[in-house]
């Protein structure tokens, strides 16, 4: 509460805001430390009674935060994101579990992202836009696991490359339900768009159709985004040319959840940050071939409800198009294990992944990773090389040429 006027006490004030995805109460804050006189002009200290660095550090730990947040066990992307700050970009931002994140944002929504995995840890990452995540040219698969957040395997030493993914939102695509449901647009600032729709289906065989105008021609891995709850239904997705005949796609999806989540949701207003309560979910529906560019229709039909639901109801927030490798993206290399026996380091992988290669580097992050020496000896199923230990600190990981 309050600006006050101590430079630690605003730096402090600001980082509490950002962890509150308060983004405009932070940058309002923010701007009153730097415009504030006692300030350095280069920024090394404020003086105040006292010189505080901690005013500065605590300033660029803020500035930060409104782009990054790590604390929470997963990689929050443009969290804090101050209305000011419509286009811009930041990079080397790092976060706990050893990534380096760069991001790039327009009109104040991510435009992309860039992450470097230095060791190879499982990536959680959450967004408030539906994302598609990239190694190389492939499409890594990257499930929504919670509202807004997706984890997905990594590789140590790769670059993934985060975009937005291709969505149909529901709320903007034209709809027709079964004769004598009501079909509405709903506002939840936990949707994709800040907005979905809701069937308000009564029994079994009830139907919304959406038309998704303009689909360009291709091979898709189809997942709907669906709010669960207690009352809502089974269904089962179809789909073709719109007019035309539709054949299902994938297996009956059931959207009852016996529990919801309620959690912070930014509104980009000044102090006002609302709680948001749903359980969106991600289905996945598996291939999809869209033969040719143009329009298509999507009807999900209420096939029945589960025994505990209370009614019929379909809410939905989008479809989401991840276009479907024509290659399977690169294997994760073998597990390398490393033990200590007397002054030795004795380092192990399956004898089953002879096609990796052992290298080294002295630094990390690196591109300058070494073949390492003596080569690897066979021993039963294992590829073991042993080495002496000694003070130089060494780090190793295994390679497919």
């Amino acid at each position: 509460s309050g600006a006050g006027r101590i430079g630690w006490g605003q730096a402090w004030r600001a980082n509490l805001r950002n962890r509150l995805l308060d983004a405009e109460d932070s940058y309002l804050v923010l701007t009153n430390l730097i415009f504030d006189s006692t300030l350095s002009t280069n920024l090394i200290f404020s003086n105040g009674v006292n010189r505080q660095l901690d005013c500065i550090y605590g300033t660029l730990s803020a500035i930060s935060e409104m782009f990054l947040q790590s604390h929470s066990g997963e990689i929050h992307l443009l969290p804090a994101l101050p209305v000011a700050f419509t286009n811009g970009s930041v990079s080397g931002l790092c976060t706990r579990g050893a990534f380096q994140v760069d991001l790039q944002w327009q009109s104040n929504k991510l435009a992309s992202a860039n992450l470097l995995s230095k060791v190879g840890n499982t990536c959680r990452l959450r967004s408030r836009w539906p994302i598609d995540v990239m190694l190389g040219s492939n499409y890594v698969d990257a499930p929504m696991i919670l509202p807004g957040l997706y984890q997905f395997t990594t590789i140590a030493s790769s670059n993934y490359t985060i975009l937005p993914a291709r969505i149909a939102e529901t709320e903007l695509c034209a709809a027709s339900t079964s004769a004598g449901d009501t079909h509405t647009a709903l506002t939840n600032f936990a949707f994709g768009n800040l907005r979905g729709t809701r069937l308000n289906a009564s029994a079994a065989t009830d139907f919304v159709t959406y038309t998704v105008t303009n689909l360009t021609a291709g091979n898709y891995r189809l997942r709907v985004v669906a709010d669960c709850g207690a009352n809502r239904a089974r269904f089962q997705l179809s789909g073709g040319p719109s007019g035309g005949a539709l054949t299902n796609i994938g297996a009956v999806q059931d959207t009852y959840s016996a529990t919801n989540l309620v959690y912070l949701q930014a509104t980009n207003s000044l102090s006002v940050n609302l709680l948001w309560t749903n359980m969106l979910t991600e289905f996945d529906c598996g291939n999809w071939t869209a033969p040719s560019t143009g329009n298509y229709d999507f009807k999900f039909t209420v096939t029945d409800k589960n025994a505990a639901s209370t009614g019929y109801t379909l809410s939905f927030d989008y479809l989401k198009f991840t276009p479907a490798n024509a290659a399977a993206p690169p294997a994760a290399p073998p597990i390398l294990s490393a033990q200590r026996f007397g002054s030795d380091l004795v380092l192990s992988w399956p004898s089953t992944a002879s096609a990796f290669g052992l290298e080294y580097a002295t630094e990390l992050p690196t591109t300058n990773w070494n073949p390492a020496t003596p080569a690897p000896a066979l021993s039963g199923p294992w590829l073991v090389v042993t080495n002496a230990m000694n003070a130089e600190k060494v780090f190793y990981h295994l390679r497919k040429p």
